[in-house]
This record gives C-alpha cells, structure tokens and sequence, in this order.
C-alpha cells in the first residue's frame, strides 16, 4: 500500500501485480488460491475506499500527460488498455479534457 501512496496506478494493474506476487508464493509454499482471490479484491476494496486506488483520476492525469506530450487518441488508448483501463474511459477523458482546452 506504501506503493499506492507515492504513485498512481489502476485497480486492474494491481490486482495483476498482487497476483504475479502472490501467484509466486503459492507455487513456492502451496495455499488455496480462493481464499487469495479473495484477500486480493478486500484488498483491492480497501484501497479503492481509502482514495488509494481511483481509476477516474488515473486515467484524466495519464490522457492529460500523453496529450502534453503529443500523443494520438489511438497511442492513448492503447496504452491504457494495457493497464486494464477500457478504451470508454479512455475516450471519456478525452471529450473531458478537450472541452476543459
């Protein structure tokens, strides 16, 4: 969580690093990924309710970053999706941030 405090980053991302992490420690000292599936969403939940995790604000800082930086609405998107933000929230960004100006 101290990661979460210092840097941004999206609810899917998360959870995709909490399960290479995880996923390494149950393949090493067994458990029941069930009962990890679960700690990983509370976990994921508590950071969402302590303003930690906020895919909204994510996505409006990193669209604002890539459009500074000359980037297309495609390149964006794509680089988005690949943190687990859907290309919706994408475009939603950037109707924003293009009527802000």
């Amino acid at each position: 969580m101290a990661y979460l405090k210092r840097y941004s980053a999206p609810r899917a991302h998360v959870r995709r690093v909490l399960w290479r992490k995880l996923g390494r420690c149950l393949a090493h000292h067994g458990g029941d990924r069930d009962e990890v599936s679960l700690w990983i969403e509370d976990t994921l939940d508590q950071a969402v309710s302590a303003g930690l995790i906020n895919d909204e604000r994510y996505v409006h800082d990193k669209v604002r970053s890539y459009l500074r930086r000359g980037a297309s609405s495609l390149a964006i998107a794509q680089k988005l999706y690949a943190k687990g933000i859907s290309r919706d929230q994408v475009y939603r960004a950037l109707d924003v941030l293009k009527e802000e100006g």
